[in-house]
């Protein structure tokens, strides 16, 4: 590995310097240094960029980064990751120094998603040497995918559409295990429970909103089964207990009281829904909220339900551009790689509204919103080498082992 690592030094220097910054996404710290720091790297190479700033009621910084490589190819190709990261409370040492440890890059936001950004670095840099290619490349580096992408890629899907304008999308934030193409819908849910507080000590001043609450949740979780009965026709993971995408419900939050002898008078409860691609998000709310309110009522609850969702997307079987990657991915592996529908949610369901076929293959890595998050050296290789095989003529394309 000494070779490859050799080999890529760019990258690693890159990774080094984009790890360096702490973006996290919950504070929205370095965003705008995160952002410049891209827009420097990407000016080096020659590579026309541009900025969009969003703003958000927050009134933080929102800077999303798209960067062309036009060498006036009739067909262009749409790179989407993005460089905001999850929180490193819990991380061991310091998890913004690079750590390169034999074939491991080791740093928050090393695989998620800063690998991938630095990788597509390197290929727009063997890029820049062609005098023809037979795919322009447009790279957005986004912010705020780590809670939701409303002021990162959605934002620019939704006002930005020329922009963004590509025969097809590859999303560089998963896994090599498979190639996705569509994800589950998604529905983010709060029922929020209100009482009187009052000391524990005298129980008979009041409704205790936890103990009411709990043959509400007994039931509530019964909504698991509902949702069960939803099954789609695009196919889940190989490693998913079911062949195909089903729908899914969980209770994900119970929020309630500070202080052991005073009895809270308000309980939060929060659920996540995951939708079948082909599934319509109103109607879904819709039949949420009507089973919640009956069960509130029922348990004579004092309660509102707040619930906002997207649909998920699925561009089916025999896409011509899901097809070209499934089969460099193959080559490049010796492994099968199936297309799948992915069971959580992705940037690529925000390109579908605009026509935009998304794919998700890479950048790969191992730990992603946990201690000591990695990518290998290999994996940063091979997401490089993707994108010089999607944008090469096919005359000059050959595979690098």
């Amino acid at each position: 590995m000494v070779f490859l690592m050799d080999s890529l030094n760019y990258e690693i220097g890159f990774l080094k310097k984009l790890v360096a910054l702490n973006t996290d996404a919950e504070l929205k710290l370095n965003y705008v240094e995160c952002s410049k720091l891209i827009c420097e790297e990407a000016t080096k190479l020659g590579l026309k960029t541009k900025i969009i700033n969003v703003k958000a009621p927050d009134k933080l910084p929102r800077p999303n980064v798209i960067i062309e490589l036009d060498k006036g190819a009739k067909e262009s190709m749409l790179i989407v990751t993005h460089y905001d990261v999850v929180s490193a409370e819990d991380w061991t040492g310091n998890a913004f120094r690079l750590k390169v440890k034999e074939n491991e890059l080791i740093g928050r936001g090393a695989n998620d998603d800063k690998g991938a950004i630095a990788a597509s670095f390197g290929a727009l840099k063997e890029l820049m040497k062609e005098k023809e290619l037979k795919r322009n490349i447009k790279l957005v580096c986004a912010c705020d995918e780590e809670t939701g992408g409303a002021y990162g890629i959605k934002h620019l899907a939704d006002n930005c559409i020329e922009e963004l304008k590509a025969d097809f999308a590859l999303v560089i934030d998963g896994s090599f295990d498979n190639v996705q193409i569509g994800c589950s819908g998604i529905i983010k849910v709060q029922i929020r429970l209100k009482e009187k507080s009052f000391h524990a000590g005298y129980p008979f001043r009041g409704e205790n909103v936890i103990h009411n609450a709990l043959p509400f949740l007994n039931e509530l979780k019964e909504y698991s089964k509902i949702m069960e009965k939803e099954i789609s026709i695009a196919p889940a993971p190989p490693d998913a207990p079911n062949k195909n995408v089903w729908g899914r419900f969980s209770i994900t939050i119970l929020k309630a009281g500070k202080k052991e002898n005073i009895v809270p008078g308000r309980l939060r409860i929060g659920c996540d829904i995951r939708l079948i691609p082909e599934a319509n998000v109103q109607k879904e709310l819709n039949r949420f909220h009507r089973f919640t309110r009956n069960l509130l009522k029922k348990h004579k609850l004092k309660g509102r339900v707040y619930a906002r969702g997207t649909e998920g997307y699925y561009i089916g079987e025999n896409n011509k551009h899901a097809n070209e990657i499934q089969e460099i991915g193959e080559k490049m592996f010796n492994s099968k790689k199936p297309q799948v529908c992915a069971l959580g949610g992705a940037d690529g369901r925000f390109l579908h509204r605009n026509g935009i076929d998304a794919i998700s293959f890479g950048p790969g890595g191992k730990n992603a919103h946990s201690d000591q998050e990695s990518i290998s050296v290999d994996e940063i290789n091979k997401v490089k080498q993707l994108i010089i095989e999607l944008s090469r003529r096919e005359e000059q394309t050959k595979l690098v082992e």
